[in-house]
């Protein structure tokens, strides 16, 4: 949208451009009838389209705009002028806080207590009015903190983290949230209030009076784990001489239940005001900051009242040399002195509302003079990082009403339309702004009056499935076990066979459970820990004639080692490698079935088609002939009687294993097949227009829809055995078959990456915990086994030829 430098929207005349977030170009704007400079947020192209994206923006901006609080960036307009939809914010010609706290510890200084107290007394303030006004945060960090010019802190971004939460617009990489400052609760994906936030400000607070967060590790992943699962390490362990009574604020504030932490951040803000010692009336008001980081200047700047632009600023230091202050798709947007002292930070990528996290390597910290004598241990930079391009603000406080006092008006009224007056909704703790709290695919009035379930849990029963999935499928959302097999409904093959009529209302109209909306191309993907063979182990030369004892606990695989591919079985632990296909033609790709009886696989022997032969290898035929095409990647059916595979021709086709009822469920296009565990949809990947996305489509067939939409191509997905996530591929080039491996959500958000490329064919472990996969990072494919959370990986095959396309067999 650079085209838009010069133009203008509305009543706002676009001067600059200040970044790109994950759904929206963010611009400096002048607008001439205040004569005042604002920022504006313009909606990427291909979300306007989408109304019911479009509506929740809406209503974000709105919500937004009634925070007025001298430490929020507020929201003063949102309109849309020609199809393009944007919302204007105060500009705040200054810098982040992450940028102010980075440049001060290159100086060889930090924030004194005095400083910090009142910098977290502002922040909690602006948290505890936005908590009052029904508003959680979900994703404070220093690079969400600006600096204003008259030395006052800014949070910005409030709405932004739920709004692409609930959406499908964060398919590769992103997650809402980040990392070095979630809570456990966020990072494990329940319900979270504003107790969530008072953790992450507690993060901040750690942060700032040691120099580093309290959790680090090679992956995102891991990081959350951590936050979930150890023990905060002290910060008096990394600031010998910090005031015990601090250390107390931080331990509370980050303790792992959200009932052990201060339950607002009032609260909070009084417990650090008397920690550090500050004397009635000593905030930032009175003693502002006075920021020590240049502000950023912006290449290309339109001068509006010239209609000139400005040359590309930068500020030299005194030897003349300049560096970047930071990288926006590749341009440098603005530069800042460097500094004298080292620095080397580790910079933590994450994609969706893209973020730049400064998560450690800050030499020391300093509490004025008397700290400055307290090691910090440096890290070394692990990870490239984007920035998030909407650090914008200031301009003056809009005129907008306030929400403080609400009105008999505002309670009778229906913000969201959902059916709930706002009343109503407050009395149930539901959002008045936001049609469905819980973000589980149903309005709060129908979870209320018609469905019987609770708004505020998006998985009422507990069963591992949200409430609108279990609905638009017929299930049971009050009951795990709908049909009471004894199984629960997220892994019983056919949950719904004989219903309990449980339900006290009408359930709403069946409907494809995952949005159909196109999500936007992802940034540059994390990178993950890199594949290299953890293990030794040399196995023995394979033998033919030999066959497995059972199928149970093992895995098969396809091996170039006999010269051309064929199938062979191993123990988890590489041990145990049985060869059992020996044709002249290549047998590739095996999946066992369900069962555990059968493996079904692609053979180029005579004509190439799908095969099934026993687990031990006997009983070799073939199912169904390629054709004129090509056809690959069987998928069985959870009772073992039917196959699922891709064609190269017809797209993705089903047959009974008898040979019988062959049938074209997507037509022309479909690869790597992997079933839903009800049985009733396919997840495949296809090509979209010169790159593959991931789809959802019904067995019956009918329209598909979008999980992903990104500018890698995205392949090989498989289902885990809860349904619940999705492995898969992220490759720049689809000629390879290969490259990063992700793990992410069903509906295609929280995506993580486990494993840099070249990586290909995941395959979960029947108890979802491990993912098989084959990895070409020595020359040739290797089998690798990974734990889910991205730690534990091991080579299991370690052959001079090509091991790869694993398959584990039931438990």
């Amino acid at each position: 949208m650079q085209q838009l430098i010069g133009k203008t929207l509305g009543k706002y005349r676009i001067v600059g451009r200040l970044g790109r977030g994950g759904m929206a170009e963010v611009y400096k704007a002048f607008q001439p009838g205040l004569e005042r400079y604002v920022a504006i947020k313009v909606m990427h192209a291909h979300l306007s389209e989408d109304a019911d994206f479009v509506k929740r923006f809406h209503r974000e901006a709105q919500a937004t705009g009634k925070l007025i609080h001298p430490n929020i960036v507020q929201a003063l307009d949102f309109d849309v002028d020609a199809g393009i939809y944007y919302m204007v914010m105060q500009y705040i010609d200054g810098p982040t806080l992450k940028d102010e706290f980075k440049v001060r510890l290159q100086q060889g200084d930090g924030f004194d207590l005095l400083e910090v107290g009142r910098i977290m007394g502002a922040l909690c303030d602006a948290v505890d009015y936005a908590h009052a006004h029904h508003m959680i945060h979900r994703d404070i960090k220093p690079a969400n903190m600006m600096i204003d010019s008259e030395g006052q802190v800014r949070l910005t971004d409030f709405g932004i983290a739920r709004l692409m939460g609930g959406t499908q617009y964060t398919a590769t990489g992103a997650m809402t949230g980040t990392p070095a400052y979630m809570s456990p609760e966020q990072g494990r994906g329940d319900k979270v209030d504003g107790r969530s936030d008072i953790y992450t400000l507690g993060v901040i607070l750690y942060e700032l009076v040691t120099g580093q967060v309290p959790y680090e590790a090679d992956t995102p992943i891991a990081v959350v784990m951590k936050h979930i699962t150890e023990p905060l390490p002290l910060p008096s362990i990394l600031t010998p001489r910090l005031p015990q009574a601090v250390e107390a604020v931080i331990v509370k504030a980050m303790a792992k239940s959200p009932e052990d932490r201060y339950q607002t951040a009032g609260e909070m803000r009084g417990a650090v005001r008397e920690a550090v010692g500050l004397p009635p009336g000593d905030t930032l008001r009175r003693h502002p900051l006075r920021p020590v980081t240049p502000p950023p200047t912006i290449a290309h700047e339109l001068d509006p009242t010239t209609g000139t632009f400005t040359a590309v600023n930068t500020i030299a230091d005194t030897d003349g040399g300049t560096v970047p202050m930071a990288r926006l798709d590749g341009e440098t947007l603005a530069t800042i002195t460097p500094p004298t002292a080292h620095f080397s930070p580790m910079l933590l990528g994450w994609a969706g509302v893209v973020m730049l996290v400064v998560l450690g390597g800050f030499g020391y910290f300093a509490f004025g003079s008397w700290a400055k004598s307290d090691p910090v241990a440096e890290n070394e930079p692990t990870a490239t990082a984007t920035v998030d391009g909407t650090a914008t603000a200031v301009a003056i406080a809009g005129q907008n009403k306030s929400a403080a006092t609400a009105t008999a008006d505002w309670l009778a009224a229906d913000s969201d339309r959902d059916g709930l007056t706002n009343a109503e909704e407050v009395d149930l703790n539901t959002l008045p702004n936001n049609r469905d709290t819980d973000q589980d695919g149903i309005d709060d009035f129908d979870e209320v009056d018609r469905i019987g379930s609770d708004p505020l849990k998006s998985d009422t029963d507990g069963d591992g499935l949200k409430d609108g999935f279990e609905v638009s499928q017929g299930l049971n959302p009050l009951s795990e076990d709908t049909d009471g097999d004894g199984l629960l409904d997220a892994r019983d093959p056919d949950p719904g066979s004989t219903p309990t009529p449980t339900m006290t209302a009408t359930p709403l109209p069946t409907s494809t459970p995952l949005p159909t909306e196109t999500p936007p191309p992802t940034e540059t993907p994390t990178p993950g820990p890199t594949a290299t063979a953890t293990n030794t182990f040399t196995p023995a030369p394979p033998t033919a004639t030999n066959t497995p004892d059972a199928s149970r606990g093992k895995l098969a695989f396809q091996s170039s080692r006999n010269g051309n591919n064929e199938i062979y079985v191993m123990n988890l632990d590489g041990s145990g490698q049985t060869n059992l296909t020996n044709s002249p033609g290549d047998d590739r790709s095996p999946l066992w079935s369900p069962d555990g009886l059968s493996i079904a696989f692609v053979s180029w022997r005579d004509d190439q088609g799908v095969w099934v032969m026993d687990a031990d290898g006997t009983n070799q035929k073939r199912l169904a002939s390629g054709g004129s095409g090509t056809v690959y990647d069987p998928v069985w059916s959870f009772d073992s009687r039917r196959l699922y595979f891709g064609s190269s021709v017809e797209g993705i086709e089903v047959i009974d294993v008898d040979g019988t009822n062959r049938k074209i469920i997507t037509a022309g296009k479909g690869h790597n097949p992997s079933l839903s565990p009800n049985g009733q949809q396919l997840l495949y990947s296809a090509d979209d227009g010169g790159n593959f996305n991931l789809f959802f489509i019904s067995i019956a067939g009918g329209n598909a829809n979008y999980v992903t939409s990104a500018p890698a191509s995205e392949i090989q997905p498989v289902l885990s055995p809860d349904g619940l996530r999705v492995a898969f591929i992220s490759a720049p080039d689809t000629d390879t078959g290969r490259g990063d491996l992700y793990v992410m959500e069903i509906d295609g958000t929280n995506s993580v990456q486990l494993v840099t490329g070249p990586n290909s064919h995941p395959a979960w472990s029947p108890d979802g915990r491990q993912i098989a996969f084959t990895n070409r990072s020595e020359g040739n494919d290797e089998i690798y086994l990974i734990n889910a959370d991205g730690s534990n990986m091991r080579n299991l095959t370690n052959f001079p030829a090509d091991d790869s396309h694993p398959t584990w067999s039931p438990r």
